[in-house]
């Protein structure tokens, strides 16, 4: 039993009778023996290998997506994994939207920071170069989730930036210099139990991606409003005043970020001063009865 590259294998087709079922071969050997092998869950996919000139299967084992060639003793079935597939599925799938929709929103208020600190004469082309690249990339999965086949029922959202004429009159802002194309994401989706294998699979990655953007879109904002507490006031301030749920859902996870972010620094400072106090308590308490006795 050999694994193969995918681009190895022709006329690939999917036969929903094996997708998702978990299943091992029999391996015989050459010397007569022979040995019961698991191939992990069935995909459903299988084509014919250009290499070895036979029919091969694709599946997910060990955490990655192969195909097996030579399945020479057949397959056997141990248990249908639709539902628990689904449901890891689902549940990737869920994370990676809901980090995608944060991610979407910290870059609207990325973007208010960043033209309103380039009007005020700050060089911003680092910050201008991260919100574009998260840009990217949330676009990026977005399409790849969409695309992939594997989901249905899909609830998506319209991306709306602050009008650009109200920035302008009101904070100076020129929003659209930074996110020059509409955004819309994918809010809810549901995965087709038939296709649940390949969709743990690539909904895995593409959330552990999202997980590290997600992370980049809070730090920069938390960055962004220290650069100058002023304009942060006044972002704020503009957002209360015009922006809309999702404007303030945004600044309201900033203001959590940097309180959160003080609560830390100041327990450490007071945790330290507490051990100090107590270590220094403790060695005159010592020297005091040093001196009793």
């Amino acid at each position: 039993m050999e694994t193969i590259q995918a681009n190895e294998v022709k006329n690939v087709k999917f036969d929903s009778n094996i997708a998702n079922k978990k299943c091992y071969t029999v391996v015989n050997y050459s010397d007569g023996g022979e040995k019961k092998e698991s191939i992990g869950v069935l995909t459903g996919r299988y084509g014919d290998d250009s290499v070895y000139n036979g029919q091969v299967f694709e599946s997910l084992y060990n955490g990655a997506i192969v195909w097996f060639a030579n399945i020479t003793g057949g397959l056997y079935v141990v248990a249908d994994k639709t539902e628990e597939m689904r449901n890891k599925a689902q549940n990737y799938l869920d994370e990676l939207l809901k980090n995608d929709n944060n991610i979407a929103t910290d870059l609207l208020i990325a973007s208010l920071f960043v033209e309103k600190l380039e009007a005020k004469g700050y060089v911003v082309t680092y910050y201008r170069m991260q919100i574009t690249a998260l840009y990217e990339r949330l676009t990026a999965r977005n399409k790849k989730v969409v695309d992939s086949g594997y989901i249905q029922d899909i609830q998506t959202e319209n991306i709306q930036q602050i009008d650009n004429s109200l920035s302008n009159s009101i904070s100076g802002c020129r929003i659209g210099l930074v996110l020059t194309t509409g955004l819309i994401i994918s809010i809810t989706a549901v995965v087709i139990g038939v296709m649940a294998s390949m969709a743990w699979y690539i909904f895995y990655n593409l959330d552990m991606e999202s997980r590290s953007d997600v992370s980049k879109s809070k730090e920069l904002n938390k960055i962004l409003a220290k650069v100058d507490p002023e304009t942060k006031e006044q972002i704020f301030q503009f957002v209360n005043e015009y922006g809309d749920k999702r404007y303030k859902d945004g600044v309201r996870r900033i203001k959590m970020d940097l309180l959160w972010n003080n609560v830390k620094k100041y327990g450490l400072i007071a945790g330290g001063v507490a051990l100090f106090l107590y270590v220094n308590n403790k060695g005159l308490l010592k020297n005091n009865k040093t001196k009793t006795k």
